[in-house]
């Protein structure tokens, strides 16, 4: 898995995941199917998009993925999602009742 960060401009897309690191493609080309990644309807159709809900109330990683989850399951992986979020929400149980938690 390459962890660069995909790098956008405002016509090219740089370190395409599609395509590889040192890539860049031209945004709407129809050879890279690369997602935009902020624009994705499972995300936009709220006012506040979830990540910038986590950014500004500084939530953290645990928290942050419930939000994610719960906001998303109904246009994206439906009960998977849901299903991850409860996997969180378990894990901040068990962080907060024991101070540890079991991966």
């Amino acid at each position: 898995m390459n962890l660069k960060r995909n790098l956008r401009t405002k016509n090219v897309i740089v370190n395409c995941p599609v395509h590889g690191p040192h890539s860049y493609c031209a945004v709407g080309d129809p050879t890279c199917k690369a997602e935009d990644v902020t624009q994705q309807t499972h995300y936009t159709q709220f006012r506040i998009q979830p990540l910038e809900f986590i950014g500004r109330n500084k939530l953290g990683f645990l928290e942050g993925n419930i939000i994610k989850y719960v906001c998303r399951y109904d246009l994206k992986n439906g009960l998977e999602d849901l299903k991850k979020a409860r996997h969180y929400l378990d894990c901040l149980i068990e962080r907060e009742e024991k101070g540890t938690i079991t991966l």
